[in-house]
């Protein structure tokens, strides 16, 4: 039977929970998935019949998944990420969840004494460094780079290019934070420490809403409230420069360039392409004509496969590489680019709200404590917590209650949500197409 696995949140959108899915039917043995938990007793029926899972107990409430589970797989909406991980370690329960770990540090230090607890086990799922051609950039610049001079990254999607698309949970802060930066932003970051051992010291960025009105969702929402696209340029610990750009309205996949002592290095992760300029590092590059590139394509599936078998390590105990002190420097970084994001667009919404004007708005800000999580093989980045939030209008749930009904993360928004915001802007909603001015936010990040 094997470490069984619970499966939190079955919605379709981008499909996320099939994924994780596939990824432990490839354990061979190591483990079943033994109860699925999400907004609708049908949600979870319609994942167990694209899998062919028999056997499964199928609930909407999560308490009643810990209690037939050895570890879970969160796949809800940001906001739940949390609340949820926490009761599930609470419970003494490993956890692998989507990223963010949460929306924002409030209450103060809730992410840091649950993760400083010596039984939890949690891992936040950055599929992509479980890649072939991430795994050979790294070894690369570990072998041949010396001092990393210059890093470049972008990552982006099409889908949500389309006007035409509905409003989304990801789009409404209350469930998600920020947009494009915590949605991509966040893998780039990841991608940066974890391969070229990039850390930022800090950061200035821009962000911008380009279809601030959407069609109605069930609720007749219609006002993105987030980020649609997000550029930032920062200074790495050692003297790297970084500029990192994202975009869900039109980019494609993933893209990293590397450059420093040894040469330059080129990845398209989604391609499976990785070319390498060498240069020796008391002299020149080599011929341009010596650039070699190497093909590592491989199905999507392979990476939430490694993925699945490293979270398995991670609940049987198995060491982590890293340690703690670097696993908290790496989420002080991510926390506080997310914090620039939420900044930025605050001041979107405001000035969307009361006519925008053409002044570039500067904010500085003070730099949060960041957050520690153990992952297993390497260290994982994560982004800032959020407060629990409640839900109401389900008889089963009581509103005091932070473990009732699932809120899948691809599912449409179809539950009121009230979550309480450090920081509070008043939106209003309109008819009318607006156009928004980027703004820019500066946070210099402290070393632990």
């Amino acid at each position: 039977m094997g470490i069984r696995i619970g499966i939190v949140g079955a919605g379709t959108t981008v499909a996320i929970a099939d994924r994780h899915v596939e990824g432990f039917l490839a354990q061979e043995g190591r483990c079943t998935v033994a109860a699925v938990c999400s907004r609708t007793l049908e949600g979870c029926r319609r994942l167990c019949v694209r899998h062919g899972l028999d056997g499964v107990r199928m609930t909407t409430r999560l308490e009643e998944l810990l209690d037939v589970v050895d570890a879970v797989v969160l796949c809800t909406p940001n906001q739940f990420h949390l609340p949820y991980t926490e009761r599930a370690v609470e419970r003494g329960k490993a956890v692998l969840l989507e990223k963010p770990l949460g929306l924002q540090t409030a209450p103060p230090g809730q992410a840091e004494r649950l993760l400083a607890r010596r039984d939890a086990r949690v891992m936040v799922a950055y599929v992509y460094r479980y890649t072939a051609v991430v795994e050979r950039l790294r070894a690369l610049l570990r072998q041949r780079m010396g001092r990393v001079y210059l890093a470049q990254a972008s990552q982006g999607g099409t889908r949500l290019a389309d006007p035409a698309v509905p409003l989304e949970w990801r789009m409404r802060r209350s469930a998600s934070g920020s947009g494009a930066l915590g949605d991509f932003g966040s893998h780039l970051l990841d991608l940066l420490q974890y391969a070229a051992g990039v850390e930022l010291a800090e950061a200035a960025g821009y962000g911008g809403t380009f279809l601030p009105n959407r069609r109605p969702d069930g609720q007749g929402n219609t006002c993105v409230e987030n980020d649609d696209a997000f550029v930032f340029c920062g200074r790495g610990t050692g003297g790297a420069l970084c500029s990192v750009s994202v975009s869900r309205v039109g980019l494609d996949g993933i893209h990293l360039c590397i450059s420093g002592e040894g040469g330059l290095l080129r990845a398209s992760v989604e391609e499976g392409v990785l070319t390498y300029w060498p240069k020796a590092p008391d002299g020149p590059y080599a011929p341009e004509g010596e650039a070699r590139s190497e093909h590592l394509a491989e199905p999507p599936g392979l990476r939430f496969a490694r993925q699945a078998a490293a979270f398995l390590d991670l609940v049987e105990g198995r060491p982590v590489e890293e340690g703690p002190d670097k696993l908290k420097l790496t989420l002080q970084i991510v926390a506080a680019v997310l914090l620039v994001a939420l900044i930025v667009i605050m001041v979107l919404i405001i000035r969307r709200c009361a006519n925008p004007t053409d002044q570039v708005i500067t904010t500085p800000t003070q730099t949060r404590e960041a957050t520690t999580l153990i992952t297993p093989s390497e260290t994982t980045t994560t982004a800032t917590p959020t407060q629990t939030s409640t839900l109401t209008g389900n008889p089963l749930w009581p509103s005091s209650s932070p473990a009732g009904p699932v809120e899948t993360a691809d599912a449409a928004d179809t539950t009121t949500t009230t979550t309480k915001q450090t920081t509070k802007a008043t939106t209003t909603t309109t008819k009318k197409t607006t156009t928004t001015q980027p703004t820019v936010a500066v946070i210099k990040i402290g070393r632990a």
